[in-house]
C-alpha cells in the first residue's frame, strides 16, 4: 500500500516525465522530502540539482521516486522504530528502491563505448540510496552504497569517470561532491 498525503489535482507550467504515482512523488520531493534531506543548512543540491537531473535521467528519477515514497511512509507512519527508522517499508516502495538500483546498474553496465557514465548521475544515485537505506535502518546497506559511491569519486577525481573531466568549481559537480562528503562523514 502507497501512503498518500492529500495532494489535489493542479498543472504544472512544464511536462514531468512518468506516471501519476512518479509525478506526485516527485512533487512530494520538491516540497517536503528535500527540505528534510537538507537539513539546517540550505542546499542545491537537494532542492536544485537533484531536480535538474531528474528531468534529464531517468534513473536519477527512479531514485527520488524511490526515496520519496519511502520519506512518506516514514512522514506518516503511527510509529518508528526505537532508532526513529520505519518498523515496515511497503511492498510497493520497496519495489521501486529494487527498480530504481536495476536501472543505475543497467546505466552503468549499458553506456556505449563512445560515452561513459557520468560520474555525477552515479553519486547522486548513491546518495540517495544511502537515504533510502538509512531511514529503513539498514546501515551496512547503507554503507554499502557509501563504499561504491567513494570508488566512483575516487576514480572521478583521479583521472577521469571514462571520457569525461569536470572542473571542481562547477557548481552542480562540487554540490554532489560535497553532498556525498556530507553523507560518507556521517556515516563513519
Amino acid at each position: 500500500m502507497i501512503h498518500t498525503l492529500d495532494i489535489g489535482s493542479y498543472s504544472i507550467p512544464f511536462k514531468v516525465p512518468g506516471s501519476q504515482l512518479e509525478r506526485k512523488a516527485l512533487h512530494y520531493f520538491c516540497t517536503s522530502a528535500a527540505v528534510t534531506f537538507s537539513g539546517y543548512l540550505a542546499s542545491d543540491f537537494w532542492e536544485y540539482h537533484i531536480l535538474q537531473r531528474c528531468q534529464r535521467e531517468p534513473v536519477v528519477r527512479a531514485a527520488v521516486v524511490a526515496v520519496s515514497l519511502l520519506h512518506l511512509e516514514y512522514a506518516t507512519a503511527e510509529e518508528t522504530a526505537a532508532d526513529g527508522t520505519l518498523h515496515h517499508v511497503g511492498p510497493d516502495t520497496l519495489g521501486r528502491y529494487f527498480l530504481a538500483i536495476g536501472k543505475l546498474r543497467r546505466y552503468i553496465n549499458n553506456i556505449s563505448t563512445a560515452s561513459s557514465p557520468s560520474a555525477t548521475t552515479v553519486l547522486t544515485c548513491c546518495a540517495l540510496f544511502v537515504c533510502f537505506d538509512l531511514m529503513r535502518g539498514k546501515h551496512q546497506e547503507a554503507l554499502g552504497h557509501i563504499q561504491s559511491g567513494s570508488a566512483v569519486l575516487r576514480s572521478w577525481l583521479g583521472e577521469s569517470f571514462g571520457q569525461q573531466h569536470y572542473s571542481r568549481n562547477d557548481a552542480e559537480h562540487s554540490g554532489t561532491l560535497n553532498a556525498f562528503l556530507c553523507l560518507d562523514l556521517q556515516a563513519t
